[in-house]
C-alpha cells in the first residue's frame, strides 16, 4: 500500500500525482467508483462514466463527495493499492474511527 493524505480543493481535485502514477493510471482512462461502508472505491473500468483529468490529480467526482459529505479544504486519506489498480479514499472521520479501534486494542494488549 502507498498512502498520502491530501487536501481537496472546491472542484474535487487532490494533489498527489504520485498515487495515480504509481497506479499506472492514465489521463482520459475511465474510472468507477463506488462507496463501500464510508469509503470510496476507485478503479480503472473500461465502462466507468469518470477519466483521470489531464491533469493527472485524483479528482472526486461531486456526486461522490456529495455521498461521503466532503466539501473543499476537507482532508482525505489516499490508501493505493498497486498491485490490484485500486485507490481507497478515507475522509478523516474514517481514518479517526481507525485510529481509535487500533488505539483502543493496543490499550487492551498493554492492560494484559
Amino acid at each position: 500500500m502507498v498512502y498520502g493524505i491530501a487536501t481537496m480543493d472546491e472542484g474535487g481535485r487532490v494533489s498527489e500525482r504520485l498515487i495515480t502514477r504509481l497506479l499506472g493510471w492514465k489521463s482520459g482512462q475511465s474510472l468507477d467508483f463506488s462507496l463501500v461502508s464510508d469509503v470510496i472505491v476507485v478503479r480503472c473500468h473500461p465502462t466507468g462514466g469518470f477519466r483521470v483529468p489531464r491533469t493527472m490529480l485524483c479528482s472526486i467526482p461531486a456526486a461522490v463527495r456529495r455521498w461521503c459529505g466532503l466539501s473543499p479544504g476537507d482532508r482525505v486519506l489516499l490508501a493505493a493499492a498497486p498491485a490490484q489498480g485500486v485507490l481507497l479514499i478515507h475522509n478523516m472521520a474514517a481514518v479517526d474511527r481507525m485510529v481509535l479501534r487500533y488505539n483502543a486494542e493496543l490499550a487492551e494488549i498493554a492492560e494484559s
